[in-house]
């Protein structure tokens, strides 16, 4: 008769990898730092503009108010977020080796394409 015998193999077993905090962090901060600049776009093609019966309230808001302010608050938001979602996408990349990458990159891909659009748009004012 045969012996029947089973090995048992003590290999380590490998937990899953888990996603950065940092890259986690950076994405978040990449659509947060887009919000400001997506409600000045969209106000600027009137798509945030209430109707006409509003506009025969005194002390409302005008536009150019409005408008100016939304392009206060973007440039003030969005390139804050915009380098410290950056600087939080490059240090998960590389000081988080055992982790997922994939919130990282695209924190990392947002965050630059952000600070482009911006730099992009400054540009083109300036002209």
């Amino acid at each position: 008769m045969k012996k029947l015998t089973h090995e048992i193999k003590n290999e380590p077993t490998q937990a899953p990898l888990k996603h950065s905090r940092l890259g986690i962090a950076a994405f978040i901060i990449s659509l947060v730092g887009w919000v400001p600049l997506a409600l000045y776009l969209f106000d600027s093609l009137g798509w945030l503009r209430p109707s006409r019966e509003i506009y025969d309230v005194p002390g409302l808001i005008s536009d150019f108010q409005r408008s100016r302010f939304l392009l206060g608050i973007s440039f003030l938001v969005s390139p804050t977020c915009g380098l410290g979602g950056t600087v939080l996408g490059i240090a998960g990349v590389f000081f988080k080796k055992n982790r997922k990458k994939t919130f990282m990159t695209l924190g990392l891909v947002f965050n630059v394409a952000l600070i482009t659009t911006l730099v992009a748009y400054l540009i083109s004012i300036l002209r």
